[in-house]
Protein backbone atom coordinates (compact mmCIF):
# COMPACT_ATOMS: atom_id res chain seq x y z
CA UNK A 1 0.00 0.00 0.00
CA UNK A 2 1.37 3.19 -0.68
CA UNK A 3 2.07 6.08 1.76
CA UNK A 4 -1.02 7.75 0.37
CA UNK A 5 -3.15 5.33 0.33
CA UNK A 6 -2.28 4.63 4.65
CA UNK A 7 -2.89 8.29 5.05
CA UNK A 8 -6.29 7.55 3.76
CA UNK A 9 -7.13 4.57 6.05
CA UNK A 10 -5.54 6.30 8.70
CA UNK A 11 -8.63 8.56 8.30
CA UNK A 12 -11.50 6.27 8.60
CA UNK A 13 -9.91 3.18 10.42
CA UNK A 14 -8.35 3.04 13.82
CA UNK A 15 -5.43 1.49 14.45
CA UNK A 16 -1.41 0.27 13.21
CA UNK A 17 -1.09 0.00 9.75
CA UNK A 18 2.94 -0.89 8.42
CA UNK A 19 4.39 -0.76 5.17
CA UNK A 20 7.23 -2.64 3.53
CA UNK A 21 8.00 -5.83 2.05
CA UNK A 22 4.84 -8.34 3.23
CA UNK A 23 6.96 -11.37 4.09
CA UNK A 24 9.49 -8.52 6.27
CA UNK A 25 7.15 -7.06 7.99
CA UNK A 26 5.17 -10.42 8.72
CA UNK A 27 8.34 -11.84 10.03
CA UNK A 28 8.80 -9.40 12.56
CA UNK A 29 5.54 -9.29 14.20
CA UNK A 30 4.85 -11.68 17.57
CA UNK A 31 3.16 -14.73 17.32
CA UNK A 32 -0.53 -14.83 18.00
CA UNK A 33 -0.50 -10.62 18.05
CA UNK A 34 -2.95 -10.44 15.31
CA UNK A 35 -6.72 -11.17 14.79
CA UNK A 36 -6.62 -10.52 10.87
CA UNK A 37 -4.05 -10.36 7.95
CA UNK A 38 -5.18 -9.14 5.03
CA UNK A 39 -3.52 -10.00 1.60
CA UNK A 40 -5.24 -8.76 -1.10
CA UNK A 41 -3.75 -8.74 -4.57
CA UNK A 42 -0.31 -10.09 -2.54
CA UNK A 43 0.11 -13.48 -3.55
CA UNK A 44 1.06 -13.04 -7.11
CA UNK A 45 3.79 -10.65 -6.38
CA UNK A 46 5.22 -12.48 -4.43
CA UNK A 47 8.73 -15.42 -4.93
CA UNK A 48 7.35 -17.70 -2.26
CA UNK A 49 3.64 -16.94 -1.30
CA UNK A 50 3.78 -20.14 1.44
CA UNK A 51 6.45 -18.30 3.22
CA UNK A 52 4.46 -15.33 3.54
CA UNK A 53 1.22 -17.67 3.95
CA UNK A 54 3.49 -19.57 6.90
CA UNK A 55 4.30 -16.27 8.83
CA UNK A 56 0.91 -15.03 8.65
CA UNK A 57 -0.19 -17.89 10.03
CA UNK A 58 2.21 -18.18 13.13
CA UNK A 59 0.80 -14.15 13.72
CA UNK A 60 -2.59 -14.72 13.72
CA UNK A 61 -2.40 -17.98 15.96
CA UNK A 62 -5.30 -19.78 16.00
CA UNK A 63 -8.06 -18.06 16.57
CA UNK A 64 -7.11 -15.35 14.18
CA UNK A 65 -7.85 -15.25 10.14
CA UNK A 66 -5.05 -14.76 6.75
CA UNK A 67 -7.79 -13.39 4.21
CA UNK A 68 -6.28 -13.72 0.47
CA UNK A 69 -7.93 -12.12 -2.41
CA UNK A 70 -6.54 -12.37 -5.46
CA UNK A 71 -7.39 -11.60 -8.86
CA UNK A 72 -9.71 -13.91 -11.12
CA UNK A 73 -7.74 -14.44 -14.19
CA UNK A 74 -10.89 -14.91 -16.58
CA UNK A 75 -12.13 -11.43 -15.68
CA UNK A 76 -12.13 -8.97 -18.42
CA UNK A 77 -11.11 -5.75 -16.82
CA UNK A 78 -7.77 -8.13 -14.88
CA UNK A 79 -7.04 -8.52 -18.78
CA UNK A 80 -7.18 -4.88 -19.73
CA UNK A 81 -5.26 -3.99 -16.44
CA UNK A 82 -2.60 -6.87 -17.20
CA UNK A 83 -2.10 -6.39 -21.39
CA UNK A 84 -2.16 -2.05 -20.90
CA UNK A 85 -0.38 -1.33 -17.86
CA UNK A 86 2.12 -3.76 -16.53
CA UNK A 87 3.25 -7.48 -16.61
CA UNK A 88 2.71 -9.52 -13.75
CA UNK A 89 5.95 -11.76 -13.03
CA UNK A 90 4.05 -14.85 -11.52
CA UNK A 91 0.18 -13.92 -12.42
CA UNK A 92 -0.07 -16.74 -14.90
CA UNK A 93 0.40 -19.45 -13.00
CA UNK A 94 -2.39 -17.78 -11.04
CA UNK A 95 -4.89 -20.17 -9.05
CA UNK A 96 -2.61 -23.34 -9.33
CA UNK A 97 0.57 -21.81 -7.60
CA UNK A 98 -1.80 -19.85 -5.22
CA UNK A 99 -3.30 -23.67 -4.26
CA UNK A 100 0.22 -25.22 -3.55
CA UNK A 101 0.98 -21.81 -1.72
CA UNK A 102 -1.90 -21.86 0.42
CA UNK A 103 -1.30 -26.08 1.15
CA UNK A 104 2.35 -25.82 2.30
CA UNK A 105 1.57 -22.91 4.38
CA UNK A 106 -0.70 -25.30 5.93
CA UNK A 107 -3.42 -22.98 5.91
CA UNK A 108 -7.06 -24.43 6.07
CA UNK A 109 -9.30 -22.68 3.42
CA UNK A 110 -12.79 -22.22 5.23
CA UNK A 111 -14.25 -20.60 2.18
CA UNK A 112 -13.38 -19.57 -1.67
CA UNK A 113 -15.89 -17.36 -3.44
CA UNK A 114 -15.10 -16.14 -7.06
CA UNK A 115 -16.08 -12.18 -7.50
CA UNK A 116 -15.76 -10.26 -10.60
Amino acid sequence: MSAAGIGLARSVIDGTFLQGDAVEVVAGMKAGSQDLIWAKNLLHHLEDPAEFLREALRVVGPAGRVVAVEPRMWCPVHWVNLMWFRQERFLFRGYRRNTAALTASGCEVVRATEFG
